[in-house]
């Protein structure tokens, strides 16, 4: 799997630069490790791509991730805020046409939100969401999303602390931080293990200058899956005809749609 992979992959650096005496710099690429882990980095972000989407509304824009193949979304609850239950959202697929969104439930105390989307399809790619009593401070974590409001971005970090408690802004929730590039827009994408599960949920960052400083925390996954559960145990929106009953939201604003107050502000992922 892409951890097993990695591990290797390093393993055989070390023993490599053991063996030589010094460092990377005077290889081009050993034994064409480096490339071994191009190689599984960038099946991983092949692989998951497809479920990541950025989430626009008229005054800002966010990210999130399919976690059900029939089109059921996981985001921040301060990025679907603004259309309020029951709203509409514009979802950006990458590699794909806009679909139309509806919140469907929004718990401010979790900062998390679902969102469904309003189409027949019944197959959408959706992520698988992780163990995460397998994470270990110091393993590789990706996260992905749509920073500054572009389409798509990913950034490599490591899992820099497990388990942090409440921020103390009310949101009852556990976190992992990481050193992983989250930025505004990023907030409700998804962070990842190597083994491409999803570990947690991008929500804020500490930082003097409202962009990434090293320190940024992700929901945990375990929170996640709380969530969910209630979600599904209660859902009501399994009307055949929902989507009639829903209509189509106004198209947002083209440009910088990043909301200051919203998605990755300075100590709001």
């Amino acid at each position: 799997d892409f951890e097993a992979q990695v591990s290797e992959t390093f393993e055989a650096i070390r023993a490599t630069r053991e063996r030589s005496g010094y460092g990377l710099k005077h290889h081009k690429d050993p034994g064409g490790l480096l490339s071994q882990l191009n190689g599984v980095m960038a099946h991983l972000v092949e692989e998951s791509k497809p479920a990541v989407v950025r989430i626009r509304l008229e005054k800002g824009s966010g990210s999130g991730f399919i976690v059900d193949k029939g089109g059921i979304l996981i985001t921040n609850a301060h990025v679907a805020s603004a259309a309020g239950q029951g709203g509409s959202v514009q979802v950006d697929l990458n590699g794909g046409d806009p679909v139309r969104g509806v919140v469907v439930s929004l718990a401010e105390d979790r900062d998390l939100a679902v969102v469904r989307l309003v189409s027949p399809r019944g197959d959408w790619p959706a992520l698988e969401l992780g163990d995460f009593s397998k994470l270990r401070e110091g393993h590789f974590v990706v996260a992905m999303g749509s920073p500054f409001g572009l389409p798509f971005s990913v950034s490599l970090g490591i899992a820099s602390g497990l388990e942090r408690g409440s921020l103390g802004d009310g949101v009852k929730v556990s976190y992992v931080q990481t050193d992983a590039a989250v930025n505004p827009g990023n907030s409700g994408g998804p962070l990842l293990a190597m083994d491409g599960t999803v570990v947690g949920v991008n929500r804020l960052i500490l930082s003097p200058s409202e962009a990434s400083a090293g320190v940024a925390f992700s929901i945990s996954i375990d929170s996640v899956k709380d969530y969910l559960k209630e979600y599904f145990s209660t859902a009501h929106d399994k009307d055949p005809d929902w989507a009639k009953k829903h209509p189509a939201p106004p198209a947002p604003a083209e440009g910088n749609t990043v909301d200051a107050e919203g998605p990755a502000a300075a100590e709001r992922g």
